[in-house]
């Protein structure tokens, strides 16, 4: 429920210096009242502004296409030195426009036997494509009898190699 109070802080929120805080409060007022408004000016900020940007990307999802007007901050993050940004951009690029051209290439770029190629695995089942290139790697990591993944605290309900095979074996029924 939308309140002029509930908005109000939120809006004062995407003023704080805690960058997290100021992305989630951004997306939060945008669902509340329909006004992308405040939630672009605040993620032309963040996007352009020092640090890893990959850690707001991934607020944008629930705002869809009405982020596209930061396409042209998210496009050339798409190339960016740093694994996780180009995983989060090519992520948020898909949920933006609707379209996995841009996405897909640089997910099956990342795709791999690391927490970041797991991560871009997942992103690309979510677009439902599967390119052909990656078919003998996901055959292998279906299949293989050694560990491709090490423990993290952050694992969940069991070892990431499970996830792994799971993640491969979706995105070979895909196609």
């Amino acid at each position: 429920m939308s309140t002029p109070e509930i908005t109000g802080l939120l809006h004062k929120a995407t003023q704080s210096t805690d960058a997290s805080l100021r992305a989630s409060a951004a997306v939060a007022h945008h669902r509340l009242t329909g006004d992308p408004e405040t939630a672009l000016r605040t993620y032309e900020l963040l996007l352009t502004s020092k640090g890893q940007s990959h850690w707001y990307l991934s607020g944008l999802e629930p705002m869809g296409d009405a982020a596209a007007p930061l396409l042209a901050r998210i496009e050339p993050l798409l190339e960016a030195g740093h694994d996780w940004t180009r995983k989060a951009a090519a992520e948020a690029h898909h949920w933006i426009t609707g379209s996995p051209d841009r996405a897909v290439p640089v997910l099956a770029d990342l795709a791999g036997t690391t927490p970041v190629g797991l991560s871009a695995l997942k992103a690309l089942a979510t677009t439902g494509s599967s390119p052909d290139e990656l078919h003998p790697a996901l055959r292998s990591y279906v299949s293989s009898p050694k560990r491709l993944l090490t423990d993290t605290p952050f694992s969940g309900q069991g070892h990431p190699d499970e996830e792994l095979r799971t993640v491969s074996r979706l995105l070979l029924t895909i196609g």
